[in-house]
């Protein structure tokens, strides 16, 4: 990996501000938390010029799985381009109380999974937003989110635009 954060345990806040990752040989940007951890927020901002290029796997990937509490979740202005075998960004969720869910301003390129995938089953949490962003030639579904069993609060996916994807454009998936 590029850029990782695993573990268990209580964190505070984590942010990642500004950071680029070129040709990395699995995720591009990784937190990873075990069952078992709790995080008071999670923040990775591009700022606008920070890139994640030629990962042969995901761009960035939050996971989550079993972590009791997340706070707010913001990953916002970056451009990811050739995720050879995972998706833009990846931001998958199990079981989890979060506060808000927001993905603003980034642009996925040639992606070999889905571009922006949000993966939020048995959530219980509060606003999920993906606002100005790109998705352009993923390999699987542009916008993915699937929320099974969660109770969210309002969903937004406004302005975003998705083209040449080789599944749907936009997914979404609410289940109980």
């Amino acid at each position: 990996r590029g850029v990782s954060i695993a573990g268990t345990g209580a964190l505070g806040d984590i942010s990642l501000t500004n950071v680029s990752v070129t040709d990395s040989l699995s995720d591009g940007i990784a937190i990873d938390l075990a069952a078992g951890s709790s995080v008071n927020s999670v923040t990775i901002d591009g700022q606008g010029t920070a890139s994640v290029q030629n990962s042969n796997g995901n761009g960035i990937l939050v996971s989550m799985l079993g972590t009791p509490v997340a706070g707010d979740i913001t990953i916002s202005n970056y451009l990811i381009e050739n995720s050879t075998a995972g998706d833009g960004i990846n931001l998958t969720l199990d079981n989890v109380i979060s506060g808000n869910i927001v993905m603003d301003a980034n642009t996925v390129n040639a992606s070999s999974g889905d571009g922006i995938a949000l993966i939020l089953d048995g959530v219980t949490g509060n606003d999920v937003s993906t606002t100005n962003s790109n998705i352009d030639g993923s390999g699987a579904i542009g916008i993915n989110l699937s929320a099974v069993g969660a109770t969210l609060g309002n969903v937004l996916l406004d302005p975003s635009s998705v083209s040449n994807s080789q599944e749907d454009g936009v997914l979404l998936n609410f289940t109980d």
